[in-house]
């Protein structure tokens, strides 16, 4: 039980800095994403979360790829929606997209109300990783 706990600790240690990291600088770091693989996904593991791997995962990761190349979201976004894709319960879904439609739109009133404009970067981490959890505690 100890471990599992500290791995769930190390996993949400994780997330706390890639999404403050790109809070901050608007920039999801790869050493950050490949800690994810090679350290997050043997954890998620560790505490029995079962991966989901079919055609929409292919499907969805093809379309990520996409959205990145044509500049509608950053490619560290893009890796990191890949990278929690098959993690993500299909069920929950439509819970995790109200979740992370929501903190975008808050994200970006904060800052339309601190700064008097619409941002033109939008730190999208923190909405990703949190629409996550919501998706794996629900």
């Amino acid at each position: 039980m100890f471990f599992q706990v500290a791995a769930l600790a190390v996993i949400i240690g994780w997330a706390g800095w890639v999404a403050l990291y790109d809070l901050k600088n608007h920039l999801i770091r790869n050493r950050s994403l490949l800690f994810g693989l090679l350290v997050i996904y043997p954890l998620c593991y560790f505490i029995e979360l079962q991966p989901m791997i079919d055609a929409r995962i292919a499907t969805l990761s093809g379309v990520l790829i996409s959205m990145a190349l044509l500049d509608l979201i950053g490619a560290g976004d893009a890796k990191l929606l890949i990278l929690m894709l098959p993690w993500l319960e299909s069920r929950n879904l439509q819970m995790s997209l109200l979740t992370f439609s929501i903190l975008i739109v808050g994200h970006v009133l904060v800052f339309w109300v601190i700064a008097r404009k619409i941002p033109t970067r939008i730190a999208l981490a923190p909405a990703i990783l949190l629409a996550g959890a919501v998706n794996l505690a629900s």
